[in-house]
This record gives C-alpha cells, structure tokens and sequence, in this order.
C-alpha cells in the first residue's frame, strides 16, 4: 500500500528517534486521536474517585492532558515532557506543564512532583522512551498516594493474531530482527507483554491489563473503532519500521528483504492481522 503523505517526522538515531517539529507535533495529535477512538472514548481505565493530582508523563502535545484537565475538572493536571508543550489549544486553568527528563526532575526534588501526592500517574507510548523499567516504576510508585493508580499504555505489535485471534506470528523471524536496534539501546518494544510482572515486582497491588485489537489494514467491518488508527500506522509509521530492520539486521540477513515481507505480511494487509493496544493498571499499596 502507498501514501501520498510525505513522511511526518525526522528520525534520528537517539533512543527516542523523533525530532520536534510541526510534522511531529501533527503526529502525535493523530496517533492520540486514533488510540482514543480504539478505547472507544475511554481513554482512562484507572478506577478513579475524587482524584486531586493527575500526572501525565510523557505528554507530547498536550493532547490527552487536556483530556484529563476536561475530564477531572476538579484536579490539578501536570503534563511533563522533555520537549515544549506547543501551543496547539487554550491551557486549561488546571494544567500545569514541566519540562525536563522525569527520573532527574524526580532526583532534584522538583516542587511539583513531591513523594506521596499523586492519585494518579499515567503515560501512553513510553515504549521508546523508558530505558530501566525498574527505576522508573519505582520513581512513578513514590508520586503516588497510597491507593493511587498508575496506568501505562503501550502498543504490542510483536505478537500477530488473525481476525480470529489465533496467533499466527510464532515463526515471523523478522520480528526477532526489528525489535533487536531499539534492545541495544535499552528499549524493550515487547514491554506491554510483560509489564504486569514488572508493576507486580514493583509492589503495584491489583494489577489489570485490558487488550484493544489494532488493526493494520483498513475495513475491518466488525471492528470500526480500528479504522483511524489503520490509516495512521500506514501513513506514519512505515519510515520508523524501516529503520527497525536497518538497525536489527545482522550478517546474511538483509534489512530491505526483512522489511518488504513485514510490509507484505503486516501492513499491506496479506495475512490480515493484528496487534495489540494494552492498557496495564496497578494500584499502590
């Protein structure tokens, strides 16, 4: 399948290859709507009740903390991200923004982000962002309230199921081969898979994961919700999947070969599959 959309990003060769910019910002606003309309406009899944401190970490353009300002009009919203938050719509009167990285803000003692004080810390696609789940569980678990939840949202695009949730992938080698660049940079792009157990050692009570199947391919007539988000994974994220098997291939394997059978397969819709969207929540003792 071909775009007529130029690619949406510069990419670089940082653990978090995304370079700020318009084209970026334009992105991230897509990607939250489409993941929104795969919750089914549910986008929150931690049980809340009369939440005073919300912290969005992670935030990119403000999108979802402004969901959260709209949707907990009585708390005090915090959006953290190492990029400015653009100015893309009116700041709601209970959002506050940070800038900086969130393990050192934590380390300095920021005045915003004092132990014990959060009802409820959140993130959406930190997968290329978090390079020691551990430590950062462990600065996310010290913001909270005892009973505060901490909600994490990560794609899971490494395991493949048909339309009839049978996994189909087991023997795909060039999955193997794309998750191998961001692993000797310290990301684990299965982190979805395998978050509940990390949230369980950290002490996390009540863990609960909810599933969203993420389509690639468009038309899936029994699951409209997949729709928006099929068309951004085409439109914005083949050049990134590319530089997957660009930085995975080793020695007899060829990048360009591994990347057209994921294309064939995956995206342009041969198999008709799908991954998933994972919402994984944990309550602090």
């Amino acid at each position: 399948m071909s775009t007529s959309q130029p690619q949406p990003y510069q990419l670089t060769d940082n653990a978090y290859p995304f370079v700020p910019s318009t084209a970026e910002h334009n992105r991230l606003e897509q990607q939250c709507a489409a993941l929104n309309e795969l919750m089914l406009d549910k986008p929150i899944r931690a049980p809340l009740k009369n939440s005073q401190k919300i912290l969005d970490i992670g935030c990119g353009t403000g999108f979802q903390t402004d969901l959260l300002a709209k949707m907990y009009p009585n708390a005090t919203i915090i959006g953290l991200d190492m990029s400015p938050v653009p100015d893309l719509r009116p700041k709601r009167d209970n959002v506050i923004y940070i800038l900086g990285e969130f393990n050192e803000l934590i380390e300095k003692g920021h005045e915003l982000l004092q132990p014990g004080t959060f009802d409820l810390v959140y993130q959406r696609m930190l997968l290329m962002g978090v390079t020691s789940w551990p430590q950062h569980l462990e600065s996310v678990k010290s913001l909270l309230k005892p009973d505060g939840y901490f909600e994490s949202q990560e794609m899971d695009f490494w395991k493949m199921y048909d339309r009839d949730n049978n996994l189909v992938s087991q023997e795909w080698h060039f999955l193997d081969v794309a998750t191998r660049g961001p692993a000797e940079q310290g990301l684990n792009l299965k982190i979805a898979e395998v978050l509940p157990e990390h949230l369980s050692q950290a002490g996390f009570e009540g863990v609960q994961q909810e599933k969203f199947p993420m389509a690639f391919q468009k038309g899936w007539k029994e699951r409209p919700e997949t729709e928006k988000l099929a068309v951004y994974l085409n439109w914005a994220c083949r050049p990134w999947w590319r530089r997957f098997f660009e930085k995975g291939a080793r020695e007899g394997e060829d990048a360009e070969v591994l990347y057209r059978e994921f294309e064939r397969k995956v995206v342009d819709g041969e198999v008709g599959v799908h991954g998933l969207f994972v919402a994984t929540v944990g309550r602090k003792a």
